[in-house]
């Protein structure tokens, strides 16, 4: 599974981060806006796994079904 995190460090970054850490879940982390912004990506935390993005909802009830 590649996971790859967009952040700019802020709380609700910080709890997916958490969220993912707790997991133990391996991922890249972003935090470049110019990267972000040629994305598409205009508010964060934004999760991609493999090619799906998930906004922080999505990300949140995707990392709290793994098993």
């Amino acid at each position: 599974m590649d996971v790859t995190i967009f952040t700019t460090e802020c709380p609700v970054c910080k709890m997916l981060e958490s969220k993912l850490d707790s997991k133990n879940i391996k991922y890249s982390k972003v935090t470049d806006t110019n990267v972000m912004l040629n994305l598409g990506i205009s508010s964060v935390p934004m999760l991609k796994v493999n090619e799906e993005m998930m906004d922080t909802k999505k990300a949140m009830e995707f990392i709290n079904n793994l098993k």
